[in-house]
């Protein structure tokens, strides 16, 4: 339901919508994503290995920059570090 549910897809489309308001390229919207889903800063790697993921859905599956960056909301939506509280 999480990864496949209209809700679901319709607030990654949401979140991704403020990660470019919060940031003017994909370095700037993942460690914004990162933070508005986790509450914390990410590491420099960790946005370097994102941001690569988000280029290889564009170049894999022809997706749209914003069609990448929606997938890339909806994966942290999923993550558990989201999904579930320590």
């Amino acid at each position: 339901g999480m990864l496949n549910g209209e809700f679901t897809n319709e607030q990654a489309e949401l979140l991704a919508k403020r990660m470019r308001k919060e940031g003017k390229d994909v370095e700037g919207q993942v460690p914004a994503g990162i933070r508005l889903t986790t509450g914390r800063v990410p590491a420099a790697d960790e946005v370097a290995k994102d941001t690569a993921f988000i280029a290889s859905l564009k170049i894999k599956h022809g997706l749209s920059e914003a069609a990448a960056l929606a997938q890339y909301a909806l994966l942290l939506l999923n993550a558990n570090e989201f999904v579930y509280l320590d």
